[in-house]
């Protein structure tokens, strides 16, 4: 009697697989985890960094400068005048208020 057995594809190149991807062995072939977030594609060949400053500045403040990083953005810090993170918002600092400290 002939026998067949199974070749684990995953073991060579992730299967043919995208890197940032899983490769699943499956009885005669593989099976290709989908791309992380912050990633386009299939995850059978390729996934693709997707440029989130493109919409809505990456959900940064308008103020602020977004720079897209594999996976994510970093927003950056809020102009001279304003106070806070980039991310949750700016908010102008109220200069006609005068403040006393003892």
């Amino acid at each position: 009697t002939t026998s067949c057995t199974d070749t684990n594809e995953c073991l060579t190149s992730n299967g043919g697989c995208s890197v940032l991807t899983t490769c699943t062995n499956t009885a005669g072939s593989r099976t290709c985890g989908a791309c992380p977030t912050g990633y386009s594609g299939t995850g059978a060949t390729s996934c693709v960094d997707i440029n989130e400053c493109a919409t809505s500045n990456g959900g940064c403040h308008v103020l602020t400068t977004c720079t897209s990083v594999p996976g994510t953005v970093i927003c950056g810090s809020c102009p001279d005048g304003y106070f806070g993170s980039g991310i949750d918002g700016c908010t102008l600092i109220d200069t006609t208020t005068t403040v006393v400290i003892l």
